[in-house]
C-alpha cells in the first residue's frame, strides 16, 4: 500500500456503532430451546456451532465493526459436577495468550463467575468479558469482545444483549455416567 493509500485510509470515516438509544433489537431463539436473546438488527450470526458432545455456541457479529458477542450452552455434564471447578479451569486457562483471573459473581440468581479481557490484534487493542453460570442442568457462557475505541458505543449495547438473556427451561436433562 503506498503512503497516499495510507493517508487516504487514515481520514475515510470508519464505520461505528450508532448510539445505544438509536440502536434496533430483534429476538433471537436459540434453534435447541434453551434460551432467547435480543441482538441489533443490523448484526448477524453464525449458525449454531457444535463444540463438543452437547456444546455448542452462537455468535453475533457487527456489522460494521469487529465487535462479537457469543453464548455457549453445555448440556451434558458429568455426573458429579463441580461448577466452581470447571469455571476457574475454563476462565483461567491461557487462550491466544490471554491470562485471566476468574471472579466469584452472580447472573441473576446464578452463580456466575466471570473476568474482564484486554487483548491487542492486528494493532488494535480489544476489551472483553467472559461469563459462566450454572443454572443446575446447564452451563451458559456469555463472552463479548469489541475494539476499545468503540467503547462508548458498544459496551452498553452488549451489556443490553447480556441483560436480555431468557434462558428457557431444559427439555431433558443428560448427565454423563462415568465409563467403567
Amino acid at each position: 500500500m503506498s503512503i497516499s493509500e495510507k493517508i487516504k485510509n487514515f481520514f475515510r470515516k470508519k464505520p461505528k456503532e450508532p448510539e445505544f438509544e438509536n440502536v434496533k433489537f430483534q429476538n433471537y431463539k436459540d434453534y435447541y430451546g434453551h434460551f432467547s436473546i435480543f441482538y441489533p438488527k443490523d448484526w448477524k450470526y453464525d449458525p449454531p456451532i457444535v463444540m463438543d458432545e452437547g456444546g455448542y455456541a452462537i455468535v453475533f457479529h457487527s456489522n460494521k465493526t469487529s465487535s462479537q458477542f457469543r453464548v455457549g450452552v453445555e448440556t451434558v455434564l458429568p455426573l458429579k459436577f463441580d461448577f466452581s471447578k470447571y469455571a476457574k479451569e475454563e476462565i483461567e486457562k491461557s487462550s491466544a495468550g490471554i491470562v485471566s483471573k476468574a471472579r466469584k459473581s452472580k447472573f441473576r440468581e446464578h452463580q456466575c463467575f466471570r473476568t474482564d479481557y484486554e487483548y491487542e490484534s492486528e494493532g488494535k487493542n480489544f476489551l472483553g468479558e467472559k461469563l459462566l453460570f450454572y443454572t443446575g442442568d446447564r452451563v451458559f457462557s456469555i463472552f463479548y469482545t469489541y475494539p476499545e475505541e468503540e467503547r462508548k458505543n458498544i459496551e452498553k449495547i452488549l451489556k443490553y444483549m447480556a441483560e436480555s438473556l431468557i434462558i428457557h427451561p431444559a427439555k431433558t436433562k443428560i448427565f454423563k455416567r462415568p465409563r467403567p
